[in-house]
C-alpha cells in the first residue's frame, strides 16, 4: 500500500470512530411544573381561575425526553408544591455538572407585585 492510501485510510477510520462516539458528554436535564387545578370555584372573579399548566407539561415532556434528550422530571397539580419544588430543584443542582443543560419550565399562575421603590 501507498503511504497516501494508508493515511486515507486512516483518516477515514478515526472519522468513522469520532462520529460514532458521543461529542458531547453533556446531560441534559429539565423540571417542568404545571398547576391547572388551584381547587377554586369559576364563579368567584376574586380567586384564580383555573388553567391549562399541567396540559403544558404533559405536552413539553415527549418533546423534551423522545426528541431532545432530556431527563425530565415534572411536578403538576398537588404534587407542584413548594417543598416538592425546591427538593427537585436541589436534586437537578446535586446532579448536575459544569457544561451540563438544565431547562426549568413553570406554567402557573403569576401574581402582579407593585415595586414601590
Amino acid at each position: 500500500m501507498k503511504i497516501k492510501q494508508i493515511v486515507s485510510i486512516s483518516f477515514l477510520l478515526i472519522l468513522v470512530t469520532a462520529c460514532c462516539l458521543p461529542m458531547n458528554a453533556q446531560t441534559k436535564r429539565a423540571l417542568l411544573v404545571g398547576i391547572s387545578d388551584y381547587g377554586n370555584p369559576r364563579e368567584d372573579p376574586k380567586i384564580w381561575k383555573n388553567i391549562n399548566g399541567a396540559n403544558d407539561v404533559a405536552l413539553l415532556r415527549p418533546v423534551l425526553e423522545q426528541k431532545q434528550g432530556f431527563k425530565v422530571t415534572s411536578l403538576t397539580d398537588k404534587d407542584a408544591t413548594y417543598a416538592n419544588i425546591v427538593k427537585a430543584l436541589k436534586t437537578i443542582e446535586k446532579q448536575s455538572k459544569k457544561g451540563d443543560v438544565v431547562y426549568l419550565h413553570f406554567s402557573t399562575h403569576g401574581q402582579l407585585v407593585e415595586d414601590i421603590n
